[in-house]
């Protein structure tokens, strides 16, 4: 017998999604199976709920995996785990938060895109994504499925702050040496996380931020 998914439904939309397995091949069957229905398990649930109009929808709930469990080369136990996915940047160019405007038009003053900044549909948020290209090092690629995104906020979209997000594969000491002069010049900080949007389980999660110092001087 080949891996399956079970998949509940209910009118709110999609309740619980597993994975069902037999043996150790199936594990990775079924990890492949959760990745290529996961859009379409999504779109269930948005059609089930738009369909009974239930105003009370419930976020669809993180699919449990039976992963293989692997210690030092050897097979172990598989392990059921619950999927933990972050919270999506949107692009860049959309709001940029005013902090990241400010932060650049500061560290690199003499930036000939500045003088443009008036011509551009977004104004200075454009030019601040756009300078902040260029002046970023990035030969290496860390700067990878990126934007900005609110965090910590409550129910009614208050009380939070804009982060702006990397989910690189990986960083190297190399490629943070390379960044910490940068990051000293325009004042921020960073966070690396696990729980990542984008390919949960291969993606890092890099949360950058201005340093609580630079925050109280504005």
């Amino acid at each position: 017998m080949s891996a399956s998914l079970n998949i509940r439904v209910g009118r709110t939309g999609v309740e619980k999604v597993t994975a069902v397995t037999d043996s150790i091949s199936d594990i990775q069957e079924s990890s492949d199976l959760l990745k290529a229905a996961s859009l379409y398990v999504r779109t269930l649930h948005e059609g089930l709920w738009q369909h009974f109009e239930d105003d009370d929808r419930p976020p669809l709930e993180a699919p449990q995996v039976l992963l293989p469990t692997i210690v030092d080369g050897f097979d172990d136990e598989p392990r059921l785990v619950q999927l933990q996915i972050g919270n999506g940047p949107r692009d860049p160019f959309t709001d940029p938060p005013q902090w990241f405007i400010d932060s650049l038009k500061k560290a690199f003053p003499d930036n000939f895109m500045w003088a443009n900044a008036a011509d551009l549909p977004g104004g200075e948020g454009e030019t601040s994504v756009m300078v902040f290209q260029a002046e970023v090092p990035k030969d290496d690629h860390w700067l990878d499925h990126w934007g900005f995104c609110g965090v910590g906020c409550d129910e009614d979209g208050c009380g939070g702050k804009e982060v702006l997000i990397s989910e690189p594969y990986g960083l190297s000491l190399e490629q943070v040496m390379e960044l910490a002069p940068f990051f000293e010049k325009v004042g921020w900080t960073f966070n690396i996380v696990g729980k990542s949007a984008h390919y949960p389980s291969a993606t890092i999660r890099i949360e950058i931020q201005p340093r609580q110092r630079e925050v109280n001087r504005a």
